[in-house]
């Protein structure tokens, strides 16, 4: 492990502990109330060192895959989400995915946040779960599209690839949302990564958020316009 200051040590060890022994319901809703995850969403926000950067992205991504259901039958997951969301996790994830350079950091930044939409987007409209709304995921980010796109363009990581096409997928099934990441061109990246992507998760994802989109007229055309019929040939031949 690289070096760490008296600083950085204290909030990696305090991450590790999260990680290690915050693991059933009860503790985790006792972490929550104490402010254990305004912390780890201001540890990723806030934080220079990469190491805890990565353990705080990893610690949300774990509250986010909590199995079970709290006593009024919300499960866990959805309540953990709402906290994240609440504390600012979405801006505070998008901070690193706009600024580090770390592979680690972007894995793990865009599998939580790809973590936080699909429990987020299926559950927007619930009713009467407190801090929850009809806000869009991605609301107060004018540049989410373009920024998880650039992810695409300038990483080579498969694991950042299978997050930013599982954020797609989730980006078409909220309303209104097509024409963003339709204007941030998202359809001509994703007929670059059908003709050059090699892992079967990515091009699977990839697809399933074309299969959404097309189903606008403007966006076949921009898909033909863009050479898309002759990638989906070439995965078919490959």
């Amino acid at each position: 492990m690289p070096f760490l200051d008296p600083v950085d040590e204290t909030f990696f060890e305090f991450v590790e502990a999260c990680l290690n022994h915050v693991q059933t319901p009860v503790l985790q809703r006792k972490f929550a109330a104490l402010g254990g995850v305004d912390m780890l969403v201001r540890l990723c926000a806030m934080s220079v060192n990469d190491e805890v950067i990565v353990k705080a992205c990893r610690a949300l991504w774990m509250l986010l895959q909590m199995e079970g259901q709290a006593e009024g039958g919300t499960r866990h997951a959805v309540i953990n989400a709402m906290k994240i969301k609440a504390a600012g996790g979405v801006t505070a994830l998008m901070a690193q995915l706009r600024r580090s350079r770390n592979d680690s950091v972007l894995a793990q930044a865009s599998g939580a946040l790809r973590a936080l939409a699909e429990v987020y987007v299926p559950n927007m409209a619930i009713e009467g779960a407190e801090g929850w709304g009809r806000e869009g995921l991605n609301a107060g980010c004018g540049d989410y599209y373009e920024v998880i796109l650039s992810l695409l363009r300038h990483t080579q990581n498969v694991a950042v690839h299978t997050a930013v096409g599982g954020l797609l997928l989730q980006a078409t099934l909220m309303p209104g949302e097509t024409p963003r990441v339709v204007r941030a061109g998202a359809v001509e990246v994703i007929v670059r990564q059908c003709g050059h992507q090699r892992s079967p998760e990515v091009l699977l994802q990839m697809l399933n958020t074309m299969c959404v989109l097309v189903v606008e007229d403007d966006v076949r055309q921009r898909f033909t316009g863009c050479g898309g019929v002759e990638a989906l040939v070439g995965v078919l031949n490959s």
